[in-house]
């Protein structure tokens, strides 16, 4: 399955760019399903930046059905090459559940339209089974 979406935002390109790299877990609090982000690694060259990210999810899962669930469950890996360059991340994602049942690859490209106005592009591959 392929899944497409695009949203502008009122800033410009690298405010854009350098928030979704750099500030994401912040913005947890307006993530309703995901109660935290984990940035368990970051290495940068050059342009380039790799990102190893931990989110925890559950957040408006009822309590007593998040009881049943272990974090297992609500916890995926999140892996993305940002090339400040390009105004793009490749990504991968990797649940901790159902590993052979799904996967989840995409790229996000940040494209200026005016100084105040960057249209966000996300497009991705889903398999599940």
């Amino acid at each position: 399955m392929r899944i497409e979406a695009d949203s502008i935002l009122p800033y410009s390109r690298d405010v854009v760019f350098r928030a979704y790299r750099d500030d994401l877990p912040k913005v947890v609090e307006f993530l309703p399903n995901v109660r935290s982000i984990e940035v368990k690694k970051r290495d940068e060259a050059g342009p380039v930046t790799t990102l190893f990210n931990v989110w925890h999810g559950g957040g408006e899962v009822p309590a007593a059905a998040r009881a049943l669930l272990d974090e297992k469950a609500l916890s995926w890996d999140d892996h993305a090459i940002w090339d400040e360059s390009k105004h793009q991340c490749d990504w991968t994602i990797h649940t901790h559940a159902f590993t052979d049942a799904v996967t989840s690859k995409g790229q996000t490209k940040l494209i200026e339209l005016a100084p105040d106005r960057t249209p966000s592009s996300c497009a991705a591959s889903s398999r599940s089974i």
